[in-house]
């Protein structure tokens, strides 16, 4: 650009995406996502944070070491997800069913107990289970094939 030398430049710059970080940051912050929470966030999706966290809280659940489906359920809840959202309803089927696997469990026929943890009914759970994209969730689901063999 014309009468901007490269200094001036870099220094434009800096302070544009400045004002970004610092936007994400309180954005972040407003949803009660501390700071340690909030760079982690920042830093695995840099400037898509806000977007990745508006579209799908739970991706934090999947992608950001250290953040759980409680945790990403509570800072979905201060986004204003609703608690029968289709989204929260299949990460709470995921969150379930690895809990199941976490305890031994090698078949989760029903997920009612686990899913009246985080209330939500089965009607809305059936439907999240019958997606064809979550083929796993199907009925009875063998969910360790070839265990103890």
């Amino acid at each position: 650009m014309d009468g901007i030398g490269p200094i001036r430049a870099g220094r434009i710059t800096a302070a544009w995406a400045e004002k970004a970080v610092r936007e994400i940051m309180v954005f972040l912050h407003s949803h009660g996502v501390g700071m340690a929470r909030a760079v982690r966030i920042y830093k695995t999706y840099g400037g898509d944070a806000v977007q990745v966290m508006s579209e799908n809280p739970y991706r934090l659940a999947r992608d950001i070491r250290g953040i759980g489906f409680k945790t990403a359920d509570a800072i979905a809840m201060k986004l204003g997800v609703d608690k029968t959202a289709m989204v929260r309803v299949r990460a709470g089927i995921s969150y379930a069913l690895t809990e199941a696997m976490d305890e031994g469990t090698l078949w989760a026929v029903t997920l009612s107990p686990q899913l009246s943890r985080w209330t939500v009914g089965n009607k809305h759970s059936g439907a999240a289970a019958n997606k064809r994209d979550h083929p796993a969730l199907l009925g009875a689901t063998r969910v360790c094939d070839g265990c103890y063999t």
